[in-house]
Order: C-alpha cells, then structure tokens, then sequence
C-alpha cells in the first residue's frame, strides 16, 4: 500500500474509463482487463486511474497496467477472455461488437491487462453496501461467519478498513459471481 501512495504522488497518472456496469468487476478482481481499438497511450507499469464514464463518472480506484498486447480478435484466448470478466467468447464478442460496430476477427486489438492496487473506498462502500443488503435479504445460504461479517459491515461506521480486507471482498466477490449467475439463469 505504502509503494502504491508513493507512486501515486511520483507520477503524473493516466486514466482508463469504463462504463458502470463493470466497476463492481473491477472491484472485486473479475475484471482485470480490457480490450480497446488503441493502446490508449498506455505501456506497461503505468500508474492509473479507474473511472466510470460519463458526466457522472466515479473513481474506482487506483492501478497499473501490468501489460499490453497487440493481437487480432480472433487470438483472443480463453485467459484473455476470462480476465476481460468474461465466461465465454460469445459474450464477449457480443459486447464487443456493441461497443465497435462492424468489428472482425481479422481486426487488431490490444488487450490492456491491468491491476487494481487501491479501491476508491467511497465507491465500495456504496456497491458492498448494496451487494450486502441483497445478499441477506434474499437470504443466500450464506455460511454464518459471512452473516455476521456483513452485518457488521453494513451496521460499522469504520467500513474503509474492512473494505480493504481481503475476507470482505472476498465474501462479496462470493455473493456478486451467485446473483449474476441467477440473473443470466433466469
């Protein structure tokens, strides 16, 4: 955490935007690429910014990008595809069709993998808040350690410190990957 502080006041950062929709993946480390027509500006060990676009965009938080490669679309492997946050090719072609119309296998992309080193607390505070109320108003069968991990979560007015434990994100990581599964299922 101190080497990340120390990089964030020794270089100028850049930024990579998303749309909101993926910022709980990056929160959670599903998500730790991205596939873009350019590299963005970007090289590897770059210190960057995570922002949600849009006139309203939010800080996700704070990274590096740990590598870039060039390849065609139709290289894409099932690690590339599974670090994009992705379960299979079919979805994210799909999205990726939606984002650049007329997109082929043959076209060029670079895949930006990435690493998210410091969460904007503010933001995951709202979106483990909200993943946690869910969680135990459906009453997900969750273990009775979890229970109790959320309910003080949810109840503490010290929710930095236990956004950034590894337990909390990762119950919620946990809880987020079962409601998409049931929401794709239904």
């Amino acid at each position: 955490m101190m080497k990340m502080r120390n990089n964030l006041k020794s270089k100028k950062l850049k930024r990579i935007s998303f749309d909101r929709k993926y910022a709980i993946d990056i929160l959670l480390g599903i998500k730790r690429a991205t596939i873009r027509k350019t590299n963005k500006g970007l090289n590897s060990g770059d210190v960057v910014e995570f922002y949600t676009r849009g006139p309203r965009g939010r800080l996700i938080g704070w990274g590096k990008v740990k590598r870039i490669v060039r390849k065609k679309v139709s290289e894409l492997s099932d690690r590339d595809i599974m670090l994009e946050g992705f379960s299979d090719r079919g979805n994210l072609l799909s999205v990726l069709s939606s984002h650049y119309k007329g997109i082929q296998d043959e076209d060029e992309i670079f895949l930006i993998e990435f690493e998210l080193e410091k969460p904007s607390i503010s933001f995951s505070k709202e979106v483990f808040s909200k993943i946690a109320k869910l969680a135990l108003d459906r009453d997900l069968k969750l273990s009775q350690s979890d229970k109790k991990l959320l309910e003080y979560f949810l109840k503490t007015s010290k929710k930095d410190k236990i956004i950034l434990s590894t337990d909390l994100r990762d119950v919620i990581r946990k809880i987020y990957v079962k409601l998409r599964s049931e929401e794709f299922s239904s």
